[in-house]
C-alpha cells in the first residue's frame, strides 16, 4: 500500500487541531500524529534537530497520515531564527537531507496552511493560556509574521498539492484532498523560502563516461547554475616522470575550478574526485606503487589547496544502461569508455570510504538509470549544501593511500579483461 502523509501547519490559533480531528472522522482508517512533543533544549539547533527526530515514528506506517504540524513548521521556525540572527540554516538542512537520504522519516505529500488574522490568534492565547501553558513568544505579532512571510514564500513556488485553510470558515467539512507534490518540488521550495537558493553553492557531477553527466549540467545551468566544464588530461605514456608532472598539471586544473568567483552557484562537470580516482587507477595499472603516491601527494599538498569542495553528486548505473547509451550517442568517441567501465568498481568503493568518513550529504550517490530529467530531479532533492575543505580531503586520502591503492589494484586486475570482453560481446 502507499503512504500519503498530509501535514497540517500554520500558526498558533488558526485551527490546525480542530481541522486534524475533523480529519480524524473523515478517515477513521487513517494514521493520525498529533502535535511534536516539547524538547526542552537551550540551543536552537539541538532542539529543532530533538522534533526532527520524532519524526522518525510520526511518518512511519502505510495509506493516509495526517500530522499536526510538520518538518514545514521546523523550517519555518529556523526562517525566524535566521532573521533573528541565528542562522543555522545550512546545518540543519545537512542533518535533514542526510537523515531523508537515509529514509529515517518521509516529506509531506499535500500540505494544508491554516491561517488567520493576528488579533484573533493573540485573543485565542490569551484565553487559552493558562489550559494550554503555550510559550508567548509563539503568540507574538513579529514571530507571527515571520512564520506568514515563510509560508508566503513556499506558496511561490508550490502550484499544486498546497492548500489554504482559513479558520474562518471552520464550521465547513473538510475539503478533498488529492493533488500531491513531488519531493523535488517541495525541497526546492523550502530551500527558495528558508533563503538557502542564494546562498553559495557548488555541486560537482561524477561518474563513469556516457552516464550523462554533461546533460544534468545543462539542466542545472537552466535553474541559474553556472557550468565548469570537465578537464580531459589523461596521459598514455609509460614513463613515470612525465606521468607525475602530467598529473600534477592535471591536479592544478581540476581544483582551479573550485576558486572562489563571481557565481554563486556553480555545477562542475566532472569534479576532483575524477581527477584523484584516475591518479590511483593509472597509478596501479602502471605499476608506479605506492612510491609514486607518497610523492604525488607530498607534492599537491605543498600546493594552493585552501579551496571548498561543495557537494560531490556520484552518478550510477549498470553496463548494460552504460552500453547502450554509448551506441546511442554518435556525436561522442568516448576512447577510454572501456577503461571507465573497468575503474568504476573501485571508483564506487572509495565513494563509500569517503560517504563514511565526511557524510552521504557530502557524497551522494544518485540513480543514473532514469531519464535526464528524473536524474536531474534526483539531484536537485538530494542538494545538501555541503562544504568539505580540499585540504582536510587530501590529508585523509594521503593517509589511507596504500589501502586505496590496493582497492584500485584488485578491480583493475579483475574488471579490464571483463569490461572489455563485455563490451565486445555487447557490440556483436
Amino acid at each position: 500500500m502507499n503512504k500519503t502523509i498530509i501535514a497540517i501547519d500554520g500558526n498558533i490559533n488558526t485551527g490546525k487541531t480542530s481541522l486534524f480531528e475533523k480529519f480524524m472522522l473523515a478517515y477513521p482508517s487513517a494514521s493520525f500524529s498529533r502535535e511534536y512533543q516539547p524538547v526542552v533544549i537551550q540551543d536552537d539547533l539541538e532542539r529543532q534537530l530533538g522534533y526532527l527526530a520524532q519524526d522518525i515514528a510520526r511518518t512511519q506506517g502505510e495509506g493516509m497520515i495526517f500530522l499536526d504540524r510538520s518538518i514545514l513548521s521546523l523550517f519555518a521556525y529556523i526562517f525566524w531564527c535566521a532573521e533573528k540572527g541565528r542562522d543555522i540554516r545550512r546545518k540543519f538542512y545537512q542533518y535533514f537531507i542526510c537523515g531523508l537520504e537515509r529514509k529515517l522519516y518521509a516529506l509531506p505529500d499535500i500540505v494544508i496552511y491554516c491561517m488567520q488574522d493576528y488579533e484573533v490568534i493573540r485573543r485565542a492565547f490569551e484565553t487559552n493560556r493558562e489550559r494550554k501553558q503555550t510559550s508567548e513568544f509563539l503568540a507574538e505579532r513579529e514571530y507571527c509574521q515571520s512564520q506568514e512571510r515563510f509560508y508566503k514564500k513556499l506558496l511561490e513556488k508550490l502550484n499544486h498539492g498546497i492548500y489554504i485553510y482559513d479558520y474562518k470558515n471552520h464550521n465547513e467539512k473538510p475539503f478533498e484532498i488529492d493533488d500531491t507534490i513531488p519531493t523535488y518540488e517541495l525541497l526546492e521550495a523550502i530551500q527558495y523560502a528558508i533563503g538557502l537558493e542564494d546562498s553559495l553553492n557548488v555541486i560537482s557531477l561524477n561518474g563513469t563516461s556516457a552516464i550523462g553527466k554533461s546533460t544534468i549540467c545543462q539542466l542545472f545551468e537552466t535553474r541559474g547554475f553556472h557550468q565548469i566544464d570537465e578537464v580531459f588530461c589523461v596521459d598514455e605514456t609509460n614513463n613515470p616522470i612525465s606521468f607525475f608532472d602530467h598529473q600534477i598539471d592535471y591536479y592544478l586544473a581540476s581544483s582551479a575550478r573550485y576558486k572562489k568567483n563571481f557565481y554563486e552557484k556553480v555545477v562542475i562537470d566532472n569534479g576532483f574526485i575524477e581527477t584523484i580516482s584516475y591518479t590511483f587507477y593509472l597509478a596501479s595499472t602502471k605499476g608506479y606503487g605506492i612510491e609514486f603516491l607518497k610523492k604525488y601527494f607530498h607534492k599537491i599538498l605543498s600546493l594552493e589547496n585552501e579551496y571548498t569542495l561543495g557537494q560531490t553528486f556520484y552518478l550510477m548505473v549498470s553496463n548494460d544502461v552504460l552500453i547502450e547509451r554509448k551506441k546511442n550517442d554518435s556525436q561522442k568517441n568516448r576512447k577510454f569508455f572501456i577503461k571507465n567501465i573497468s575503474f568504476r568498481d573501485a571508483e564506487l568503493e572509495l565513494i563509500k570510504i569517503l560517504r563514511r568518513e565526511f557524510g552521504p550529504t557530502a557524497f551522494t550517490v544518485i540513480d543514473a538509470s532514469e531519464n535526464s530529467e528524473r536524474i536531474f530531479q534526483a539531484c536537485r532533492a538530494a542538494i545538501s549544501y555541503s562544504d568539505i575543505d580540499l585540504k582536510e580531503l587530501l590529508l585523509f586520502l594521503s593517509y589511507y593511500q596504500t589501502r586505496i591503492l590496493e582497492i584500485f589494484r584488485y578491480y583493475a586486475d579483475k574488471q579490464v579483461p571483463k569490461a572489455r570482453s563485455y563490451f565486445m560481446k555487447k557490440e556483436l
